[in-house]
């Protein structure tokens, strides 16, 4: 999608004399170092699956030998070792992020293996664990918001305060020292912050978050909407099954004629309609997580510190994080949950 993209600014930027705000864009989609790097991860794949294909026995030939099963692991550890002597070519930029992202996958795998194999299960199956881990990790970046924003890689810790609507010296002069910047609380003798006019102009605290809560839920409804319409948008059974759709819808096909996959109860349109409409929830319930982690977390600190506390201590806000984080939780999907705790882990 990001070649595709960049080919197509980039030629609109050889049509234009004029260099257009979508034309300066192909130096951000449109670079040699993102080719670089799906080249190598492409190429260590192919590998992989070569080296498996010919120096592998068929399943049937080792499913009762457990020599051969060795045999085969050993196997596919050389075949990976192999294959990602590719990760080499792999851009300089890209590397940190790349090797923290597998191995934070990989503990997670590990930790599934140890929790659903039926020989080597050890850790207890707890309902909604998921749920536990996310908000733990989503309350160590509240911490970093809130106390330390130094722990963040500074792009991303500027993604937050947009998508926040806050700055750096807001947060910061509400809950850490104005005399000493660096610190993460404010100093001894220093006077109580309050939220109005600091943190946001309204003085209703409840009026101010409910009206960033709707703006941003539509704001995010269009990233989240990359996020689960474009792997649907370049499927060619997505675009099949439209199709389908608009035959029956036109009567140029039989109504009982049974679909590709067999399903002969459910006719194209619904399913379309099925699948459009589930992505679209998933858009809106994406969106409701974010704000909710965003200003609902915020809502619940101005009423906090106001009314109970009168302080800022960091175990406040790390409980009303979690707390809010947890209540984020539940709008999502137990995968969605599991990709944001790999995500978020890979930020701090």
């Amino acid at each position: 999608l990001r070649s595709l993209y960049g080919l197509y600014l980039v030629l609109r930027s050889k049509s234009n004399a004029k260099r257009t705000n979508l034309s300066r864009l192909k130096d951000v989609f449109f670079t040699f170092q993102h080719y670089q790097f799906a080249g190598s991860v492409g190429t260590a794949t192919a590998t992989y699956a070569v080296l498996t294909h010919f120096l592998l026995p068929g399943d049937d030939r080792c499913r009762d030998n457990k020599a051969k099963k060795r045999k085969v692991i050993r196997l596919k550890i050389l075949s990976i070792v192999i294959a990602l002597t590719w990760f080499k070519y792999i851009p300089k930029s890209f590397r940190d992020m790349i090797v923290l992202h597998l191995f934070v996958r990989a503990v997670y795998d590990l930790l599934k293996v140890y929790k659903y194999d039926e020989q080597l299960a050890v850790l207890p199956r707890i309902p909604h664990d998921e749920m536990f881990v996310g908000a733990a990790s989503l309350t160590v970046m509240g911490y970093g918001i809130y106390h330390n924003p130094w722990v963040f890689d500074a792009d991303f810790y500027r993604f937050i305060l947009k998508w926040g609507s806050n700055t750096h010296e807001q947060i910061g002069n509400v809950f850490r020292s104005k005399k000493d910047p660096m610190s993460p609380v404010r100093l001894p003798g220093e006077d109580f912050v309050e939220c109005v006019p600091e943190w946001h102009s309204d003085p209703s605290c409840l009026k101010f978050h409910l009206s960033n809560i709707k703006r941003d839920f539509f704001r995010t409804n269009a990233m989240y909407a990359v996020v689960h319409l474009g792997p649907l948008l370049v499927s060619p059974k997505f675009y099949r099954l439209c199709y389908g759709a608009l035959r029956e819808m036109l009567r140029l096909k039989n109504d009982n004629e049974d679909d590709d996959d067999g399903n002969g109860t459910e006719r194209k349109w619904q399913r379309l309609l099925r699948v459009v409409g589930t992505r679209l929830l998933a858009i809106a319930r994406s969106g409701m997580f974010f704000v909710c982690v965003q200003h609902f977390s915020k809502l619940i600190q101005c009423y906090w510190r106001h009314y109970v506390l009168r302080a800022d201590p960091i175990w406040s806000t790390l409980a009303i994080v979690y707390i809010a984080s947890f209540l984020a939780e539940c709008f999502e999907t137990p995968q969605r949950r599991i990709q944001y705790t790999l995500y978020m882990s890979t930020q701090i």
